[in-house]
């Protein structure tokens, strides 16, 4: 694609930071839009095509699956092949964020303003979901839903999804 570039999906979410100039990003009409500088991409079942504005000052956070749960409160589903500006994924007030990544004389320092500013949104989740997707995105040991169940949630809890898959069927 001629002075841009073509995002494939990969399943994950990302937090972008742009303190430089923001992105353009294809729209389904063909026209292109001016992207947030700080915006969250939510799991994408299609392509992206962006393109730069001006200069370019970006860093992005790539979430494993279901790991942006622990800094985005909700039902993430709601991001679904959309690409949004952060401050309404995450209710607050990015602007000084913005700001201070601006001013920031290096990519290391922008790199710990974005470091502090996630540990800063940082939400306990629940560690059996946690252990799940560090199982599930773990590629030296594949592992069926099953399994999965028996190691990380309750023998309670497979139980009642048996009952309930005997019944349903």
């Amino acid at each position: 694609m001629p002075d841009g570039h073509r995002i494939l999906p990969d399943g994950c979410m990302e937090f972008v930071f742009q303190p430089g100039d923001a992105f353009l990003e294809r729209q389904s009409d063909g026209g292109w839009r001016l992207q947030p500088h700080l915006l969250l991409v939510g799991q994408m079942e299609r392509r992206t095509d962006i393109r730069p504005s001006g200069v370019i000052h970006t860093v992005g956070v790539h979430f494993r699956p279901a790991g942006a749960a622990a800094l985005v409160s909700g039902d993430l589903s709601r991001f679904l092949n959309r690409i949004v500006p952060l401050d309404t994924a995450i209710d607050g007030d990015l602007d000084p964020l913005v700001r201070s990544l601006r001013r920031a004389p290096s990519a290391r320092s922008r790199a710990s303003l974005i470091q502090r500013f996630l540990r800063s949104r940082l939400r306990l989740g629940d560690p059996a979901m946690a252990e799940a997707a560090d199982r599930l995105a773990d590629p030296s040991a594949p592992m069926d839903i099953e399994s999965l169940a028996h190691c990380v949630l309750s023998v309670r809890f497979v139980q009642d999804a048996r009952f309930q898959g005997s019944l349903v069927s």
